[in-house]
């Protein structure tokens, strides 16, 4: 956070190119916010136009036009992952410190599905939000949107959330799983509306998919499990990466 970031253009292909060599199936460009180097991100995109590989950016919508969207759909950007992190406006503007962010999202939803785009939207749950009307708006709202899926993150204790108590609560978080095993039974009829993704329950049922399924690297071509690890593995710099994937387990992590 607050940081310069460390990696050039050209270390970021290098470090994709990698990745992709390994049969990596799925980028996801994340952040901070990864419209802040709009112009890397095309350049990264058309460099791997002709991969056999998905790339997705998660951001917050920021400064995202039609004309970007356009120009992320001509470099076969497969979809865009959107923070929207409360039904309504004024709780989704508070959540992000910053009025008008929950109308750039509804915005770029809305441009980017009609350019074939997938969309998905990621809530991060808090124990404020966590009610079963609060759930059942926000998926209505995503209904409505046309999102693919939704995807639910727990607050963790890190970045803006380090040295606080934002933990889920143990009833909240029975709110919530209960709500997502609802969904997962019904997603298959003809009354489910969107589909769900919450890896924190998954983990706690099976295990973490953390340097299995799914590896993390930071702005500092730093490796780890997860974003969530405190860890680093190694840099790509000087990695035998196949063999540091291989050997890596995620922690366990009570936060």
């Amino acid at each position: 956070l607050n940081q310069k970031d460390g990696l050039t253009e050209e270390d970021i292909i290098s470090n994709i190119d990698k990745l992709v060599k390994l049969n990596i199936g799925q980028i996801i460009l994340s952040g901070g916010e990864p419209l802040n180097r709009f112009e890397t991100l095309i350049n990264v995109l058309n460099y791997f136009s002709e991969s056999n590989i998905e790339i997705w950016i998660n951001t917050s919508g920021y400064n995202l036009t039609e004309e970007k969207i356009e120009r992320l759909t001509h470099a076969n950007l497969t979809g865009i992952i959107f923070s929207l992190d409360h039904y309504q406006e004024g709780g989704h503007d508070r959540f992000r410190g910053m009025k008008g962010s929950y109308q750039q999202v509804i915005n770029s939803v809305e441009i980017a599905n009609r350019y074939d785009l997938v969309t998905a939207l990621s809530l991060c749950a808090t124990n404020e939000f966590i009610s079963q009307e609060n759930l059942n708006r926000y998926v209505e709202l995503a209904r409505q949107l046309g999102v693919i899926f939704v995807q639910i993150l727990e607050p963790k204790i890190v970045g803006k959330y380090e040295h606080t108590e934002h933990s889920l609560l143990s009833d909240k978080q029975a709110i919530l799983e209960t709500f997502y095993i609802n969904n997962v039974r019904t997603k298959n009829s003809v009354n489910a509306v969107v589909v769900l993704m919450y890896q924190d329950y998954r983990k706690r049922q099976n295990g973490c998919i953390g340097g299995k399924k799914y590896i993390y690297v930071d702005a500092d071509g730093k490796i780890y499990p997860c974003p969530f690890c405190k860890t680093s593995f190694s840099q790509f710099q000087h990695l035998d990466m196949d063999l540091s994937i291989k050997q890596m387990t995620c922690p366990s992590i009570s936060t």
